[in-house]
């Protein structure tokens, strides 16, 4: 069941191109691994009708949880690429007159995407049996912290809390006592994209079979996922790989180094066969006649003290040089850049990984590549942006939209 899209911006010409024209999703959540679900189907070409609270909006409008709707029109860059390529509503759920616009925006969708807690789901009849039976075909999509089973499920969790349960943290440390936790929503926008797959698996299910589907993700889940390798070896009573600091890594080819233009690069040279051409790419051949890096065990073993050396004798030239050098001679290597230098950064603008949103915000564009389709690049929407729209593709005139309005059920 994939229905026609309606009015407004999703239904331009330029859009019908793209893989999910046609394709409705309705949204009703918060923050940022749910939007994001969403909005890679948006940025597809699907329909998102993001529904917000009328009393204030999603949090992520202002980068807290402090948002009324004055506050809501200050979107800040958390929402304008979250929830970019959808249309928003907005609706106050615990009003009656809500309700009936709700449940028609699910009769007509093909996805919902939640990740509300079960109390506010079944107060706003938007658990999956109270959707399904509106629409018994529709995928229903649903993000949670640390999944819905358990002595933990339905506890409301966040991209750090998420990835702690995991595990994580005590991976991107040296220390084993000493976990660290990285900025960045990664953990939240990869459940997100996590989702999204399972979403458009569910929608190719219903291809074949003509039913609907239930898919959920959580951030314990993604962080299992991301582990799995390290989990693997928990499960064989081995320790887990973990970092180890620039001085003393597991070998000196599998490191960092701070060369003499003060930038950084990552070398990757493991394994005996890279051994050689390390040495000539750095011009040490000479390191054949140290007894102490004559092979490449007798290397792994000295490591700490080659370090010291290669720290010194890289900070004799720029990065530009080495990595020329190291290329040359096949040793993986690559800068460790900065993030304000991939903006400008040629290797990036080629594979147009970057994109422009119409208000000029510049992000990543999708995890991949479809050959001849571009996504779509509308920012996240101002508040109550598409409200009078949507309810017109509902059927509703200009005075009952009034009405709604001056109720209070919209804003």
């Amino acid at each position: 069941m994939i229905n026609e899209v309606g009015g407004g911006e999703a239904s331009a010409a330029a859009e019908d191109v793209r893989p999910l024209a046609g394709l409705r999703v309705v949204e009703l959540a918060v923050w940022v691994a749910a939007p994001v679900a969403a909005s890679l189907l948006g940025s597809l070409g699907a329909d998102v009708i993001k529904i917000e609270n009328a009393r204030g909006g999603d949090p992520s409008r202002g980068g807290s949880g402090a948002v009324t709707a004055e506050s809501a029109r200050q979107d800040g860059f958390m929402w304008r690429v979250c929830n970019r390529n959808k249309r928003v509503i907005t609706l106050d759920l615990g009003h009656e007159a809500a309700l009936p616009i709700f449940h028609d925006l699910l009769r007509k969708a093909d996805v919902f995407v939640t990740n509300l807690q079960s109390e506010a789901l079944a107060r706003f009849q938007a658990d999956e049996a109270a959707v399904r039976a509106l629409n018994a075909v529709i995928i229903y999509g649903r993000a949670s912290g640390l999944g819905e089973r358990g002595p933990w499920a339905d506890t409301p969790h966040m991209d750090s809390t998420g990835s702690s349960y995991a595990g994580l943290p005590f991976t991107y440390t040296d220390t084993a006592d000493d976990p660290y936790l990285p900025e960045g929503w990664y953990h939240d926008i990869l459940t997100g994209s996590m989702i999204a797959l399972g979403l458009l698996a569910a929608l190719i299910e219903r291809g074949r079979n003509g039913l609907g589907q239930y898919v959920g993700g959580s951030l314990l889940q993604t962080g299992l996922w991301m582990g799995g390798l390290n989990l693997a070896r928990a499960a064989e009573g081995s320790a887990p790989a973990r970092p180890r600091s620039q001085l003393n890594p597991r070998s000196a080819t599998m490191n960092w180094y701070r060369c003499g233009d003060g930038r950084w690069i990552t070398i990757a040279g493991s394994g005996p066969r890279m051994w050689p051409p390390f040495k000539v790419a750095l011009g040490l051949e000479s390191l054949a006649d140290d007894a102490r890096f004559a092979s490449y065990n007798a290397m792994l073993t000295h490591s700490a003290e080659l370090v010291e050396l290669l720290n010194l004798h890289f900070a004799t030239a720029p990065a530009t040089y080495w990595i020329a050098r190291l290329r040359t001679h096949g040793v993986l290597v690559a800068p460790i850049n900065h993030l304000p230098d991939l903006l400008s950064d040629a290797q990036v603008a080629a594979n147009d990984y970057l994109t422009t949103l119409d208000d000029g915000t510049r992000t990543a564009t999708m995890p991949f590549d479809l050959r001849g389709h571009r996504p779509a690049t509308r920012p996240g929407p101002a508040y109550g942006a598409d409200t009078d729209a949507v309810l017109a593709e509902l059927g509703l005139d200009e005075a009952a939209v009034l009405a709604l309005r001056v109720g209070g059920a919209v804003w």
